[in-house]
């Protein structure tokens, strides 16, 4: 299951619960401040070596055993990922429950950078519950630096940011081509 909740709520989820086992997919140098786990496709292993955070390298799929983690964090990876689905499989297999953050299709096309990075736009359905993954387009010319991203996040993360809350699984749909939301095609059908 699927549902919107913010990054905020997520940290107080985590302050009040105490997960004993929190992964961090995609952490890059910056591991959220409650993951006792850490990954990336990079290997940041002496980044991380006396941080009190066990590191890993990997890819789409994880090492790690079914449902190993409490938790599993997310943010600003699934637009990146080659395969979807094995991404949000693997999400579900190793962890009870997470948090995935993905940019906007707006936000993402208005970055210098994101249309050679990022492969997918990742938008949920309120409708369906569903996430869904849509190639990446170029429609409208780039004209925010990300070194800009940390002012504009400050008045406009809402606008930004899709922040979603899951537990146990959730469903995903991968299409071949962007449909907007306001065409005759509702986001249920593909």
């Amino acid at each position: 299951m699927l549902t919107r909740k913010s990054r905020r709520w997520i940290t107080r989820l985590l302050e009040e619960r105490k997960y004993p086992s929190v992964l961090d997919y995609g952490c890059s140098k910056a591991a959220f401040e409650y993951a006792t786990h850490a990954c990336d496709i990079v290997d940041y292993s002496s980044f991380y070596a006396n941080k009190g955070i066990s590191f890993l390298v990997s890819d789409n799929l994880l090492p790690f055993h079914d449902s190993q983690f409490d938790f599993i964090f997310a943010s600003h990876i699934a637009e990146h990922v080659d395969d979807p689905k094995e991404f949000c499989k693997q999400l579900m297999r190793v962890g009870r429950a997470g948090y995935i953050e993905v940019p906007s299709p707006l936000f993402d096309n208005l970055v210098y950078g994101n249309r050679n990075a990022h492969k997918w736009w990742v938008e949920f359905c309120d409708d369906t519950g569903r996430l869904i993954f849509s190639p990446q387009m170029n429609i409208i010319n780039e004209c925010i630096s990300p070194k800009d991203n940390t002012q504009l996040y400050k008045y406009f993360r809402g606008s930004i940011v899709t922040e979603l809350y899951w537990e146990g699984s959730f469903e995903i749909e991968v299409r071949d081509r962007f449909i907007p939301h306001y065409s005759p095609v509702e986001c249920a059908q593909t």
